[in-house]
C-alpha cells in the first residue's frame, strides 16, 4: 500500500501545471512576429512569374539509366 502511495506521488511530481489559457498562444504569436522580423529580408511574397529563359538551362537527371 505504501509503495502505491510512493508511485502515485512520483507521478504527481512529474506533472506540471498547464499554462494559463491564452498564454501559450500569445507566446507563440510573439515568437512568430520575432522570426518574421528577424528574417524579413528572405521572407517575401512569391514572384509573379517564372524566371527568364536562359541560354544555358541546366538539367539534373533524377535517375541514372546506366545504374539500372
Amino acid at each position: 500500500m505504501f509503495e502505491d502511495f510512493l508511485e502515485d506521488e512520483e507521478i504527481r511530481k512529474t506533472h506540471r501545471e498547464p499554462p494559463p489559457p491564452g498564454s501559450e498562444e500569445e507566446r507563440l504569436q510573439q515568437l512568430r512576429d520575432k522570426w518574421y522580423k528577424d528574417c524579413e529580408d528572405i521572407m517575401r511574397s512569391p514572384p509573379d512569374g517564372l524566371p527568364p529563359w536562359r541560354v544555358v538551362n541546366h538539367r539534373i537527371p533524377l535517375i541514372d539509366p546506366d545504374k539500372r
